[in-house]
């Protein structure tokens, strides 16, 4: 019998979309800090390689863990704009959290993300990245509109504490999910042919 319940799967398989956001927002605002420092290239490689390695190892286990089929897409309608208007009208509000430099609001923001079924929206779990970029639109437009008139040190503060979640629930993912399971098809990880302790039948 597996120790980790099907909860804790699909918690760890929703957490992937949030965890994205968190992490491409992390290494946006990193280098953005880095621009207002006048950095050189070598601050900007230095500060984007824990966003770039994070976020690819995120887009990874997105493609192993979420479905795309044909089934589960949603249809050309009205319903598909909706949805992604109202993605791209959390990432307004999100950035407008951001732009008032208000952190405890923002890692409040951050963390209820946790708590939204992402695999149950029809667009983000049939198109993960799309869906990604539209409340990533929404929070950079937002903030570009409102004003980056933070410090870098705000920046490099509340970039660093966007990556911390990502990391540990990255290894949730690992620990939890493999390359068998699928957003709703969760019996793939439960094969009875794979258990060591199911005996052969007996030859008559």
């Amino acid at each position: 019998m597996s120790m980790i319940d099907e909860k804790t799967r699909r918690f760890a398989a929703n957490s992937i979309f949030p965890s994205f956001f968190c992490t491409v927002l992390g290494l946006v605002l990193s280098q953005a800090g880095a621009v207002q420092l006048h950095g050189s290239w070598g601050l900007h490689v230095f500060l984007g390689m824990p966003g770039l390695t994070l976020s690819g190892l995120l887009l990874f286990r997105a493609r192993v863990h979420w479905t795309a089929a044909d089934a589960g897409r949603p249809s050309r309608n009205t319903h598909v704009l909706g949805w992604y208007l109202l993605l791209l009208a959390t990432g307004i509000c999100i950035g407008i959290l951001f732009s008032a430099g208000s952190v405890a609001l923002l890692y409040l923001a951050a963390a209820l993300m946790y708590l939204v079924p992402w695999t149950k929206i029809p667009v983000c779990r049939a198109r993960f990245v799309v869906s990604a970029v539209a409340i990533h639109t929404g929070t950079l437009a937002s903030i570009g509109i409102c004003g980056l008139t933070v410090t870098p040190l705000y920046l490099m503060v509340t970039a660093s504490a966007l990556f911390i979640p990502p990391m540990f629930l990255q290894l949730l993912v690992l620990a939890s999910l493999d390359r068998g399971y699928r957003i709703g098809e969760p019996d793939l990880t439960h094969k009875p042919e794979l258990d060591a302790h199911v005996p052969l039948p007996l030859q008559s």
